[in-house]
């Protein structure tokens, strides 16, 4: 078990706007006068000394024009703990590429641990309620799978991966980075790396957009801050266009009505394209955090998290089977089991807090089993759309909590008039996307098998 700080890694691997010997500073700065006037992009990048980039930046990339810092971006190998996951890996404008808590069998050597737990005198009983969970994760591995073990996980198990950000998103986890007492250190070490690196790569830019007082980067789903949501459970229509009804019923004929795999999927877009604007729906609801960082990854569905704080004091108050993840299927001894290393971990959590342990640090060792309230946005896109959010998500290869969770909306959409056929997994194009086809295609293709399935994958 290392200490967290000791364990983080910020490698930067690229960068760009490139061009010869010229970095970012010099492309914006010549793309940005040449929206202006009529001249070769070379001669006036040659043409540019540092007076002119200066004048640039402080003129334009100060006022917060977006199509200069959204134009630089960066990527880095980043390695820490579960919660660089959940804070670097939420802003819509960035991409990621994460080490799986689905794909992954994890051990104690993955756990870190942070300083303040050391030298507040709780390492020892730290580590123990660490071992009780990964000892229960290898129970419920073995016998029932790892979409069920990796709730057992804590938040201090290791992740790493690929992160890509803009520029603009950068001077937002800057400026975040500003609010210490919401963070843990692991965010705020992160943060200062990444920033040096813009620095040093793109000085000009990187100065003069921080020095925007409004922080213009888009609203993410941050559960370090996280909003207050009231209602537990919710979907609600919040409009709907007076052709929208038609409009379903005209293409669900349509799309029914096909005659070749081709013109099903391209009568699908049709659809999609005609009704992403002309429904909204709102779904509020408890789920895991395991399950919310699968979630959050759909960053074109605005979405709303409470803060992980209040979470844990609801699962410290109420009743522990309603805020974390124990599913019904399993045997009582089982579920004994996990209950009492939630509740080890819980106890922990309150008792190091009591005891002078920031609760920004204390938080390692709450586990992914802990349930957290969203709110999302779903519109005719997120809806319709085989690879929409319930099109991706109602797949069996996504975890059976969000499964479950989809299963439940599709539900109630129906009972908004929304015809079935048109809900459900992104097999409803007429094939399987996936590597390996489940009964679920059947709904939609009762005679698919796999003679059709290797066709359609070799095509």
């Amino acid at each position: 078990m290392k200490k967290i700080l000791e364990c983080l890694d910020v490698k930067l691997l690229d960068y760009s706007p490139k061009y010869l010997d010229f970095g970012p500073d010099s492309v914006i700065a010549a793309s940005g006068f040449l929206t202006a006037k009529i001249e070769n992009f070379s001669d006036l990048l040659s043409s540019l000394d540092k007076k002119s980039l200066e004048v640039f930046h402080r003129e334009s990339t100060k006022r917060g024009h977006a199509s200069l810092t959204t134009s630089i971006n960066f990527y880095f190998w980043l390695e820490g703990s579960k919660i660089s996951d959940f804070y670097f890996s939420n802003f819509p404008f960035g991409s990621y590429i994460i080490c799986s808590t689905r794909r992954i069998k994890f051990t104690e050597d993955f756990i870190t641990i942070p300083e303040s737990i050391i030298e507040c005198g709780f390492e020892k009983e730290y580590q123990d309620t660490c071992k009780k969970l990964l000892d229960t994760y290898q129970i419920l591995f073995e016998k029932y799978g790892i979409d069920t073990a990796r709730k057992l996980l804590p938040l201090s198990i290791k992740t790493f991966g690929f992160f890509s950000f803009p520029l603009q998103t950068i001077i937002g986890i800057i400026k975040d980075c500003e609010k210490i007492d919401i963070y843990p250190k692991e965010i705020i070490e992160i943060g200062k790396r990444i920033k040096s690196f813009a620095l040093e790569k793109a000085p000009l830019t990187t100065n003069a957009a921080e020095k925007l007082i409004y922080n213009n980067s888009f609203s993410k789903p941050n559960i370090f801050n996280g909003e207050l949501l009231d209602e537990d459970y919710n979907l609600k229509k919040l409009y709907s266009e007076k052709d929208f009804e038609e409009l379903v019923k005209q293409h669900y004929e349509k799309i029914n009505n096909s005659k070749t795999t081709k013109e099903k999927a391209e009568e699908w877009k049709r659809f999609v394209t005609k009704i992403k604007d002309l429904t909204l729906f709102s779904f509020t609801d408890k789920i895991s955090l395991a399950c919310f960082t699968d979630l959050k990854r759909h960053r074109t569905m605005k979405q709303n998290v409470e803060n992980i704080y209040n979470a844990i004091d609801r699962a410290i108050n109420e009743n522990m089977k309603e805020n974390f993840f124990i599913p019904s299927y399993l045997p009582n001894e089982i579920e004994n089991k996990l209950e009492e290393a939630y509740s080890s971990a819980i106890q922990l959590y309150e008792k190091m807090v009591e005891n002078g342990v920031p609760k920004t640090e204390a938080i390692y060792i709450i586990p992914l089993g802990l349930k957290i309230k969203y709110k999302i946005y779903m519109d005719g896109y997120h809806i319709f759309d085989p690879f929409g959010f319930i099109g991706v998500r109602s797949c069996i290869t996504a975890d059976s909590e969000i499964v479950a969770t989809m299963n439940k909306i599709i539900s109630e959409l129906v009972n908004f008039g929304i015809p079935y056929e048109l809900l459900g997994p992104k097999c409803k194009l007429g094939f399987c996307p996936e590597r390996k086809f489940c009964s679920m295609i059947k709904r939609f293709v009762p005679e698919y098998d796999e003679n059709i399935h290797n066709s359609i994958q070799k095509s």
